[in-house]
């Protein structure tokens, strides 16, 4: 959202940002291409947030935008822009039906990680009532690949999860 909000304050900027997974920045319209691309020219300063691979990289985002913004300016919510190819890819994925996605990790703290029993439980009580899409990375974990589970662990990219994400009734995971 910091990305928009500096376009939308500075139209004419042409902004390039650095990531640890660039693929997140991939066709939005308010970076210039290549949107991976970090430079430092001149006067003209870049942010990196590449190092920054735990809450960091949050709270670096609240201190720029409080020096440049207003409160209320800058939003805290992601912005992808999946393409009709990553919306045709999930589409052939999905079920019909607006589905409840589930992505039981493994997340990288295991405290916060539930059990594969306590997944299983959650999607036995929405089959009855609604389809469920699983996703996250194939791990060694089985879930209740009943006819009405839709298992992508492993299978999508960036795009394609936004995707999947925007297409789903609900989504379940871990913080």
């Amino acid at each position: 959202a910091i990305i928009r909000a500096v376009k939308k304050k500075y139209p004419t900027a042409g902004i390039f940002f650095a990531a640890d997974y660039p693929g997140v920045l991939a066709n939005n319209p308010h970076l210039r291409a290549p949107a991976q691309t970090s430079m430092q020219h001149n006067d003209a300063a870049s942010w990196m947030l590449g190092n920054f691979s735990d809450n960091r990289g949050k709270h670096l985002i609240d201190i720029m935008a409080a020096g440049f913004f207003k409160p209320g300016e800058v939003e805290h919510r992601i912005e992808m822009f999946p393409t009709q190819a990553d919306y045709a890819w999930a589409g052939e994925r999905m079920p019909q039906t607006p589905a409840i996605t589930v992505a039981p990790g493994p997340g990288k703290y295991l405290c916060r990680n539930w059990s594969q029993e306590r997944w299983n439980a959650i999607i036995e009580w929405l089959l009855p009532n609604y389809p469920v899409v699983i996703v996250g990375t194939k791990d060694k974990n089985s879930y209740r690949l009943h006819p009405q589970v839709f298992d992508l662990r492993g299978e999508t990219n960036e795009m394609q999860l936004a995707a999947v994400v925007d297409l789903s009734r609900l989504v379940i995971s871990l913080d």
